[in-house]
Order: structure tokens, then C-alpha cells, then sequence
């Protein structure tokens, strides 16, 4: 799961205009796109940034359910903060659909953390140069040449083996995460704390 430098290994053992996307619920003032920083954190949304798979839009209340409760989205959203204080430009890339990831995010305010150019959906992903929808040649093309960043300096988290191991074939000097899934029907899914944990001092680290 992890491919990182020695130094990181031992704590950080599981990281191996008129354009809607130009928007206004990304604080300028933390935006490291702005700053013209080149650092990248990609987050899978459903059963990683989400503790589900995510096929609705419903309530706020409901919402707050999909993402864990209050507790684990304060958490989210130090891990953001902080990781965007580090230098790092948070993006998503999931198989869900572009506004139902945003929506979801708006209604536990996580969406001011992400630019909307870099919030890849379904949608994004599956192009006339991304047929096959690997996950890596859309980050590649949509984030890291946009932002003109090196592999080296991506972290990818994933809940899906396949979508890591594609990944980790595109883009082989990139990090990666593996969030497995809940062992138990009962359990949370999605990214636990020890993984923010690793996050945040993987962007640190740099």
C-alpha cells in the first residue's frame, strides 16, 4: 500500500469568470492554487473522503450520517486545513457524479477545501483520451498538467486495490493509500484517523 521514503515509512507505513468550477466556496485566502503551489493530495470520495457509496442527494442530517457524524467531518476538515497549510492543493477523483460529490461536501462544509476545477467526477474521468476511465491519466491530465506537477510530489488514497494498482502503473513515483474497507457491517467505512493521521504528515514531510 505504501511506497514512501524511509524517512516516512515509519510513521507514515499506510501511505505506500463565468466558469462554475472558477469559484466562490474555495477560501482564496488557504487556496494554494492561487499560490501557484505544486503538491497534490487526490482523495477517492465514496468510502474514502465518504464512509459510503453515495447515490443520493438528501438532507443535511443525512448527509452528516454519509460522512461518519460531526466528529469525523471536524476531522475532515483539520486534515484539509492543515494539508493546505503545508502547501498542498486537495483534488478528488471518483466514479460518482461531479454534483453529487459537491453538493455533499456543501451541505458538511467541506466543499470550500477544493477547487471545483479539481473535483473529478464520472464524468471527468471518462473522455475521448481516458476511455477506459484509469483514474491516473485523468489526474494526470486534468490535475498534475494544470498545475504543472511532478508525480513525485501526488498522493492518491483509494479505497478500490484495482484503482491503486492502475494508478500506481501510470504514475509509478507517486504515493499512494489504500483505505480498506469496514471489516464489520456495523463499522465505518472511509478514511479512519490514523490514515489522516498519515496525511497530514506525508504533506509535512515535503
Amino acid at each position: 500500500e505504501c511506497r514512501s521514503t524511509q524517512a516516512m515509512e515509519t510513521s507514515q507505513s499506510r501511505i505506500s469568470g463565468n466558469d462554475p468550477d472558477v469559484d466562490a466556496n474555495c477560501e482564496q485566502s488557504r487556496c494554494p492554487v492561487a499560490r501557484g503551489l505544486h503538491r497534490v493530495l487526490v482523495l477517492d470520495f465514496d468510502q474514502t473522503l465518504a464512509c459510503e457509496e453515495v447515490s443520493l442527494l438528501g438532507s443535511k442530517e443525512h448527509a452528516v450520517v454519509v460522512f461518519g457524524g460531526e466528529k469525523r467531518i471536524d476531522a475532515l476538515s483539520s486534515m484539509l486545513a492543515e494539508v493546505i497549510s503545508a502547501g498542498v492543493t486537495p483534488a478528488i477523483c471518483s466514479f460518482n457524479d461531479k454534483k453529487i460529490i459537491g453538493k455533499s461536501l456543501a451541505a458538511v462544509g467541506l466543499r470550500k477545501f477544493f477547487d471545483g476545477r479539481f473535483i473529478l467526477g464520472y464524468g471527468e474521468c471518462l473522455t475521448d483520451n481516458n476511455p477506459t476511465r484509469i483514474k491516473g491519466r485523468a489526474i494526470e491530465q486534468a490535475i498534475m498538467r494544470p498545475l504543472d506537477v511532478a508525480a513525485e510530489n501526488v498522493l492518491f488514497v483509494d479505497d478500490n486495490p484495482r484503482n491503486i494498482s492502475e494508478f500506481q502503473s501510470f504514475l509509478p513515483s507517486a504515493k499512494t493509500m489504500l483505505i480498506p474497507h469496514a471489516s464489520a457491517p456495523a463499522a465505518s467505512g472511509g478514511m479512519q484517523p490514523e490514515h489522516m493521521v498519515a496525511v497530514v504528515a506525508w504533506s509535512r514531510s515535503l
